[in-house]
């Protein structure tokens, strides 16, 4: 049985999180036992799931870095410069006297490349690449240097993967697209026939998910929606997440006097039945690759408004034929869309919509295992 290590520091929830929680559940379903996965700790971010999966602790009882301070550009360096610094000699010594066959490295892979960089393996690195890759100077030069060191990357869109070979960062074979395992067929089904809360059983509300970061681009979706909301009076948005925008969204809200028709609602677990009763799901990011939200939301068969933003939602809507695509930060366009979002007829909304469910049927557990498959 060979071993596949997953690498994959974080600190706060993202999207990547359950990609790489659902990648290695597809292993262990339907590889036949030919492999195990195994999920490297590096600061008790996956501790919790000690119980579900085989968690390999570099550092046992040691503190917890997430507990720092980190809101920010700067925080976030600190945060990455303490995983490099206290878990390198512990990763080192893991590969070299476990040896697994493979190492599969997401978001904070500064510290796995730099020791395949400088040191021989025997296992083989798979850099999986999560989100828009921001190739400024440095990391573009970085990669070139250590490509003959990578066996294989992964990109979540043809996009992605076209960038990189544009770019000649690595050579084209080099490169394959591995969709993310997004979708759980039967959790979707379990979880979106739950009851919503109770404030918005009777709502006509947009739904839009994500965490509250600038990335995300709420404070742009809100003033949208000031003007949207005087079309559609009775009209309501719904934001679900949690991160470091909330007071300054907050204070937007309240300027703009919508506190009675835009809702924080925080992080939610299942944002399943909030998808299935929403009238629409709008994501207005500056930048996807894919857009988790994009995908399940089609899965549970809710109409879709999004921004043209680098890498994602363009390849996933099919050009705008699954969805309504507007320009990203043009409040103008949004607003457009959004009209012709409700001046369409019944069948073309219905052709969107089955377009863009069978588009997120490309991202589920099985299909993600057969492309891992080939790779491995």
């Amino acid at each position: 049985m060979k071993k596949i290590y997953f690498w994959s520091p974080h600190n706060s929830k993202i999207g990547t999180i359950n990609s790489v929680i659902n990648s290695i559940t597809s292993i262990g379903k339907f590889s036949k036992k030919n492999y195990k996965a195994y999920l490297i700790d590096s600061t008790s971010e996956w501790k919790y799931l000690k119980d579900n999966f085989d968690i390999i602790e570099l550092r046992k009882n040691k503190f917890d870095f997430r507990n720092l301070k980190n809101k920010g550009f700067f925080w976030s360096r600190i945060f990455y410069l303490n995983i490099f610094i206290s878990c390198f000699i512990p990763l080192k010594r893991l590969l070299k006297y476990q040896k697994p066959e493979y190492l599969i490295i997401h978001l904070i892979t500064s510290l796995p490349l730099f020791l395949f960089l400088f040191f021989n393996f025997k296992t083989k690195l798979i850099l999986r690449i999560s989100g828009e890759p921001k190739l400024h100077f440095l990391r573009k030069l970085f990669w070139k240097i250590l490509s003959n060191k990578v066996y294989k990357v992964t990109c979540p869109s043809s996009k992605t993967k076209e960038i990189l070979i544009k770019n000649s960062i690595f050579n084209a074979d080099q490169v394959i697209v591995l969709f993310d395992p997004i979708i759980n067929i039967k959790k979707i089904k379990r979880h979106k026939d739950i009851d919503i809360n109770k404030d918005y059983i009777n709502t006509n509300y947009f739904l839009s998910v994500g965490r509250l970061t600038k990335q995300k681009n709420f404070d742009f979706l809100i003033s949208a929606f000031k003007v949207i909301s005087k079309s559609h009076t009775d009209l309501e948005l719904i934001i679900l997440g949690e991160g470091e925008e909330r007071e300054n969204l907050e204070a937007k809200i309240k300027e703009l006097n919508l506190t009675n028709i835009v809702h924080l609602k925080g992080f939610e677990s299942n944002v399943f039945n909030y998808m299935k009763n929403a009238k629409g799901l709008i994501l207005p990011s500056i930048y996807e690759n894919p857009g988790h939200v994009l995908i399940e939301a089609a899965a549970c068969n809710c109409p879709i408004i999004s921004s043209n933003c680098p890498t994602g939602p363009e390849e996933f809507l099919s050009q705008g034929r699954a969805g309504f695509l507007f320009e990203v930060n043009n409040k103008e366009d949004l607003i457009k869309k959004t009209n012709f979002f409700f001046d369409q007829n019944s069948k073309e909304a219905k052709e969107k919509k089955i377009l863009a469910k069978k588009n997120s049927m490309k991202y589920t557990m099985f299909r993600h295992f057969k492309v891992l498959k080939s790779i491995l």
